[in-house]
């Protein structure tokens, strides 16, 4: 009776732990594959990752070498990869698109978007927007304005 316990102790405890075993060999999956896709894009143009960081459905890396930014963003099946030369830029800034909302215990900024943007030295070509968050997207930060805050520090000290 006691081995009978003991072993529909341990089935109930796989069962229980298994969903996180397994949510946690997709992440790591899917950021290998993220990871992958940058790395192809900085060999398409024959630069290495240096420097990178991976964050749920993005990741940033740069090539500090030659100074190139290479981003990758997946968001619902859509992905956008990019890719910056920083030859071309003159200024890198978080940009933070908040809303204020009134409580009786005073205004309260809700973040709906966080971007780093790089500004061209040309002022004819449009400003580069990473998106690291989106309110739309995400319910809540997740450490995303550490990360660019971070990058704009990395990528500053580039240019």
């Amino acid at each position: 009776m006691d081995l009978g316990t003991a072993i529909v102790g341990a089935i109930c405890a796989a069962l229980c732990i298994l969903p996180f075993v397994l949510m946690n060999r997709n992440r790591k999956k899917s950021e290998r594959q993220i990871l992958l896709s940058l790395k192809n894009n900085a060999s398409q143009h024959d630069s290495q990752i240096s420097q990178y960081e991976l964050h749920g459905h993005f990741a940033i890396g740069v090539d500090q070498t030659k100074k190139y930014v290479y981003f990758y963003h997946q968001d619902k099946g859509a992905i956008s990869e990019q890719f910056i030369d920083l030859a071309e830029i003159e200024s890198c800034k978080p940009v933070n698109t908040h809303r204020v909302v009134n409580h009786r215990d005073g205004d309260q900024k809700i973040i709906e978007r966080l971007d780093l943007c790089l500004t061209p030295r040309d002022r004819s070509k449009q400003p580069f927007n990473l998106e690291f968050f989106n309110a739309q997207h995400s319910p809540q930060l997740n450490g995303e304005l550490q990360i660019v805050e971070n990058w704009s520090n990395v990528i500053g000290a580039l240019i």
